[in-house]
């Protein structure tokens, strides 16, 4: 391989993210996030330490998913049929994504929580005088929602 400059490199690496972006669904649904959080951290005022962690956390979603894209590239390249050790390999590598996004939700809950607290203590007040029907027929609603998303993946 010839060598390369520094500027190809970069150019690559660049080529390598939008097309990551472009080719991949997930990877669009966290990156439209992740500008959407920086743009609402921002207009909250997040400041100093703050902003290294959420995007701390924001860039370990952004590459933990482009990992799993590699590692799906590469076991699909290497065993096109469905083998069963190609499946747990891209599950345990979706799951890093999972733990990276729940990571994130923490983190974005945490330091958006200091800057939006009259909205979520007044939510949380609502919650904790509603009547018990309200929260179980919100419970049931949340055990719909994950009913259906597993019928339609056709996982769990």
């Amino acid at each position: 391989m010839p060598h390369r400059t520094f500027f190809q490199s970069l150019n690559d690496a660049v080529e390598g993210f939008f097309y990551v972006v472009k080719n991949e669904r997930n990877m669009r649904i966290h990156f439209f996030l992740a500008f959407f959080i920086v743009l609402s951290g921002a207009l909250l005022g997040v400041r100093g330490l703050e902003w290294v962690v959420l995007c701390t956390a924001l860039t370990f979603l952004l590459v933990t998913e482009m990992i799993n894209t590699v590692v799906e590239e590469i076991t699909d390249f290497v065993e096109s049929s469905t083998h069963p050790t190609v499946r747990i390999i891209k599950d345990m590598s979706a799951g890093a994504v999972l733990l990276s996004a729940v990571n994130a939700l923490v983190v974005v809950f945490f330091i958006f929580s200091k800057h939006v607290t009259w909205p979520l203590q007044f939510t949380a007040l609502q919650v904790r005088h509603a009547p018990w029907h309200v929260s179980f027929i919100a419970l049931l609603m949340i055990v719909f929602l994950v009913v259906t998303v597993k019928t339609v993946f056709h996982r769990g």
